[in-house]
């Protein structure tokens, strides 16, 4: 009997571990995961062996986990230094076009100056003017 209970046990253990490993990683370090394992050893079900054997399984999840933020933060960040760098490339490449474009225009309006000059002034008459007395 004693037997069958240990090897229960175990295997109740190794599919608490399966779980864990497969689990998110976020849901491994989480604080009620741990208080359900405590009650677990409370109430007989785990050994203090396998509560402990958990609970540092749990640590190494949130160790990875956080490892593997940190590593996501830095791919994160080369991403964005490499959309800002083609982000000021191209409002550079803008900048440069509008340039060209304004100088265009100016060019234009500097050809344009001697309609400034010109003023019209005078009467309007048509070719057939009758005027009575």
């Amino acid at each position: 009997m004693k037997f069958t209970s240990t090897l229960l046990t175990g295997a109740r253990l190794v599919v608490l571990i399966a779980l864990l490993t497969a689990a998110i990683p976020v849901f491994a370090a989480n604080e009620a995961l741990l208080d359900l394992m405590r009650v677990l050893r409370d109430n007989g079900t785990l050994s203090n062996d396998e509560y402990e054997l958990v609970v540092n399984a749990a640590k190494a999840d949130a160790e990875q986990t956080e490892w593997a933020k940190t590593e996501a933060r830095k791919e994160m960040d080369i991403k964005l230094a490499a959309v800002e760098e083609k982000a000021v490339s191209t409002q550079r490449e803008v900048r440069e076009e509008v340039d060209i474009k304004l100088a265009a225009v100016d060019e234009k309006t500097d050809k344009m100056k001697w309609a400034e000059k010109i003023k019209l002034k005078g009467d309007l008459r048509t070719r057939y003017q009758y005027q009575d007395g």
